[in-house]
């Protein structure tokens, strides 16, 4: 885990997780993990959170010193994990999920874990929330757990709303308030959902598949509102402006694309980045000001 600086790139801090030096092999799910990976970061002013497939939850202070080892939280969940996440308002508060691992929320501050630098223990409590299986199918089948993706929809950190996407093609919606099961599951796509995005602007996510198709629904009816065209490869990374009038998505075709949010979805910008991307972000604290603009202050205000 790497900190660096927004104005050169230089490095300030760097923290290397004992665990992943440590060779392993476990069977899970009809499959064998041999190798760590991340599966999720946040970071706040005073340290970083990671997670990672294995389900090792690390809460680390920034510096180099015992001070900051004996101030990391390790929390040791279930394995398999897909995908965590922060929540923006609160960083103790996160949420996990992965495959046959139901969608649970955490607070790190009442779960405390080991409160040492190299060993992982379970919480100490239970998750704020676990999710419950969607019933059996029309066969009396059990339906399999496999959530890649998925984000926090409103600030409560109590009570929080989820939206997760799966590797079997569906959006579903979790209210923790009302139930454990999803209040809302659609079937949206053909293929394996990799990366969802819930629109700050509209009741209106984004999602992409593994097939390089990135589309809109309604969350409010589950209807698919438009699609976006263009791109030859899995989306790994969807963000959206601030205004919310543009989408950029980039992965594996190693293309970063900007299309027009709504209207005719079309592609404003198209760059080669020369590498496959797993994250885009916009700037929001940039913004271009034309000389109308300038003209219609007063001097003081642009000297202050």
């Amino acid at each position: 885990v790497e900190v660096v600086s927004k104005d050169n790139g230089e490095p300030l801090y760097t923290f290397s997780e004992p665990e992943f030096t440590a060779p392993f092999s476990v069977k899970s799910n009809g499959k064998t993990i041999s190798d760590r990976r991340y599966v999720g970061i946040g970071a706040t002013d005073s340290h970083f959170i990671t997670a990672t497939n294995m389900g090792e939850i690390r809460y680390q202070s920034y510096g180099d010193d015992e001070e900051s080892d004996s101030a990391a939280t390790l929390l040791k969940l279930q394995i398999d994990a897909c995908k965590m996440r922060v929540h923006d308002k609160r960083a103790s508060i996160f949420a996990i999920g992965g495959r046959e691992q139901e969608l649970t929320v955490w607070d790190a501050e009442t779960a405390k874990g080991a409160r040492s630098s190299t060993e992982f223990s379970k919480p100490s409590s239970a998750p704020i929330f676990k999710s419950k299986n969607v019933c059996h199918d029309f066969l009396d089948m059990r339906v399999p757990v496999w959530i890649t993706d998925l984000q926090f929809m409103d600030d409560n950190t109590t009570n929080p709303t989820i939206a997760i996407s799966t590797g079997y093609k569906q959006i579903r919606i979790y209210d923790a308030k009302a139930q454990q099961r999803p209040v809302h599951d659609w079937e949206v796509s053909k293929h394996p959902i990799n990366h969802i995005l819930v629109s700050h602007a509209k009741q209106e996510l984004f999602f992409s598949d593994n097939e390089g198709n990135l589309q809109k629904m309604d969350l409010r009816t589950g209807r698919i509102i438009g699609g976006y065209k263009g791109i030859a490869g899995a989306v790994k990374a969807i963000a959206l402006s601030e205004d919310g009038s543009k989408v950029a998505a980039a992965g594996l075709d190693r293309f970063l694309r900007v299309y027009e949010a709504d209207g005719m979805h079309r592609m404003l910008h198209r760059a080669y980045v020369k590498q496959r991307v797993s994250q885009v972000v916009w700037d929001w604290e940039h913004r271009d000001v034309d000389q109308e603009e300038i003209d219609q202050r007063d001097a003081d205000s642009i000297w202050e």
